[in-house]
């Protein structure tokens, strides 16, 4: 299994920009295409106030698990709201506590990635062997 980087597919564009304090506002997946599309608004100014945020999608190919936990905080505290993405990381990692078993044979061009939500207070695991982020142009 290799490790992926989220930040590594930003390109350019907007060089500070990070997954970290970003907003999952969408997320479809096609179980048919094993795929999924992951919309998110990205902090893209680490240093200006207030914060900036420019739109993209995470697009993941060739998806081998997918999993949500479910909320430990009430619905009050993040329905109709983004998901509020406050850290996000490879895995395995002995720091990271899931509730759910990541799954075990994995090929070896696959990866596993984490993202933590803050709002809801669980995490989003998902493994897949391709990603790429599309910036929406605006």
């Amino acid at each position: 299994m290799r490790r992926l980087i989220l930040e590594e597919l930003l390109g350019t564009r907007h060089p500070d920009a990070t997954f970290h304090d970003s907003e999952l506002e969408h997320l479809h997946l096609n179980f048919s295409a094993g795929s999924a599309v992951l919309r998110f608004r990205l902090c893209i100014s680490a240093v200006t106030e207030p914060e900036a945020y420019a739109s993209g999608e995470l697009v993941l190919g060739g998806l081998l698990f997918f999993a949500i936990e479910p909320p430990s905080t009430p619905r009050p505290e993040w329905s109709d709201e983004p998901l509020s993405i406050i850290s996000d990381g490879p895995l395995p990692d002995s720091n990271v506590k899931l509730s759910t078993s990541l799954p075990t044979g994995l090929p070896d061009n696959a990866f596993c990635h984490y993202l933590f939500s803050g709002n809801t207070n669980s995490f989003i695991v998902l493994a897949a062997t391709e990603a790429s982020f599309v910036w929406h142009v605006v």
